[in-house]
């Protein structure tokens, strides 16, 4: 499937780099925010999916990923990720289904709090937030990012951290479009922003898909929010995936967020 690569969309502070995957301009709009750093890249596989049930998916990069530039980034914070959004969704259509994968899912709770009529549906993919990852998971999670390491060194952290055991790493996946200066400016966004102001998401209904072996955002996130917004929250569990799930198991997280979207719509 061909990609159509928009790198003017311009919010109030920055130029935000977007790829639609082409369906039917009336067909519902499927908003994707990636993890921390961007990496738009790797939505591709369900992306390509939803389009195929019906779907239209265009998927954000942050600023200082991609082609996204920097733009304003004093007293950055979660808010100002949420308006990027928004912005985007306002270019494509009226609503968007968001959904927000790791890092992403903090912006995409952030959106339906503060914009709440442009968000039709939220689905969180690796809702991490509530408990905390073990911190040597974390620090060599960052060795997927760095450079000066020989890339085998780096194949096998992201197999280490983010894959299922036993589950290959894509030979593209370390060399995507995610920026350290990028995850930088998220992780300054996260810590300037109060818990309060995002972790409810709106007062909407909330998809979580979570992979069974993740590391970095323990499914034991989802029964978090699951029990803290029992009438709102849904929580489906992939097997044999982790923290790549949408990568790692694409057909049935497509499938499970069809099923879900078509009995909610």
């Amino acid at each position: 499937m061909q990609t159509i690569e928009h790198s003017v969309v311009c919010s109030d502070k920055a130029a935000l780099q977007v790829v639609e995957y082409p369906g039917a301009k009336t067909a519902p709009l499927v908003l994707l925010l990636p993890g921390n750093g961007g990496g738009i890249n790797r939505f591709k596989d369900v992306a390509e999916k939803l389009c195929g049930q019906g779907f239209r998916c265009v998927a954000m990069n942050y600023r200082g990923a991609g082609a996204s530039t920097e733009g304003d980034t004093q007293d950055l914070t979660l808010h100002d990720y949420a308006a990027d959004a928004a912005t985007v969704i306002r270019q494509f259509g009226r609503e968007a289904i968001v959904l927000g994968n790791a890092f992403g899912n903090r912006v995409a709770r952030c959106l339906g709090n503060d914009h709440p009529a442009l968000v039709a549906q939220i689905v969180l993919v690796c809702a991490g937030g509530q408990i905390a990852a073990d911190p040597e998971v974390i620090r060599r999670m960052m060795d997927i990012n760095n450079t000066s390491l020989p890339r085998k060194d780096r194949i096998a952290a992201a197999a280490e951290t983010l894959f299922a055991p036993g589950n290959p790493v894509p030979d593209w996946f370390i060399d995507d479009n995610r920026s350290a200066r990028a995850a930088q400016l998220c992780g300054i966004a996260m810590s300037a922003t109060q818990d309060n102001d995002w972790q409810s998401g709106g007062s909407g209904r909330m998809l979580i898909i979570q992979g069974s072996e993740d590391r970095v955002a323990v499914p034991a996130n989802a029964t978090v929010l699951q029990e803290r917004f029992p009438a709102r929250v849904a929580v489906q569990i992939i097997d044999n995936a982790g923290h790549a799930v949408l990568n790692e198991q694409p057909a049935a997280v497509t499938q499970n967020l069809v099923t879900y979207l078509h009995k909610y719509a």
